[in-house]
């Protein structure tokens, strides 16, 4: 990753990002954290898997967390807003929504906050897919924000986006390994694919519809991203136990 100087989101040019969601379908956002609530996230990330994954029933751990194949290190984490009212402040945060509204346009509402931890050496591959598959809305108006804790390069397997593969709309899933991915008729050639690197504090933003994946980390350096999922608030969920 090559040293730039980072501007702060609110420094930004918004009306150009918000162009480019509605043509990529993803875009590199800024700084969202100072160093100081970088510090503050990283503590409550450490809590949260040192004191609250331990004390949560089986059954819930079965659902919300995800641990890597060397049988130790957490993989990801799910709903950390329904379990842990710090984690719902903080995806509730009116900077983050204020950033979203205007680059999409709509009212955006939380709907989730998880971890994707990528640890060194042992953090897996996430397949190509479409955030959308996993939720059932009308309409599919779904947004992501992408924080990463640490500096998430191509090293230590940061995201990397077909950029307008949006404007197809949803793709065929099928299972993969961690949930689900597209189908075979999608042919993810990764040279097509744009590396979207972020310094910690920063964030990415991407639609729910954009193709996107992530390499394994290989290196000896962590990849700590914590997502904030959004949706419009005029969409509706299609089933009864979806949200």
């Amino acid at each position: 990753m090559t040293e730039t100087t980072i501007q702060h989101w609110r420094d930004t040019d918004l009306d150009d990002a918000a162009r480019r969601f509605v043509e990529d379908g993803a875009l590199f956002a800024g700084q969202v954290l100072t160093q100081d609530e970088l510090v503050e996230v990283r503590h409550h990330l450490d809590r949260y898997a040192k004191y609250v994954i331990p004390r949560l029933p089986e059954e819930i751990v079965r659902k919300t967390v995800r641990i890597e194949e060397d049988g130790v290190s957490v993989r990801s984490a799910y709903f950390m807003d329904q379990i842990d009212e710090w984690f719902a402040e903080f995806g509730n945060r009116e900077d983050f929504k204020d950033l979203l509204r205007r680059v999409t346009g709509w009212e955006p509402e939380l709907y989730v906050v998880e971890t994707f931890n990528k640890p060194a050496g042992v953090g897996s591959a996430a397949s190509a897919h479409q955030d959308c598959a996993f939720l059932p809305l009308e309409p599919m108006d779904v947004v992501h924000l992408w924080i990463a804790i640490d500096d998430a390069t191509i090293e230590n397997g940061a995201l990397r986006y077909w950029m307008g593969s949006h404007r197809g709309g949803l793709r065929e899933h099928i299972p993969a390994q961690w949930g689900q991915q597209v189908g075979h008729e999608f042919v993810g050639d990764s040279g097509e694919a744009t590396v979207m690197e972020v310094p910690a504090g920063c964030a990415a933003i991407h639609s729910g519809l954009v193709i996107h994946d992530s390499p394994p980390n290989t290196s000896s350096k962590r990849r700590l991203g914590l997502l904030c999922g959004y949706r419009g608030a005029h969409t509706r969920y299609l089933t009864e136990n979806a949200g």
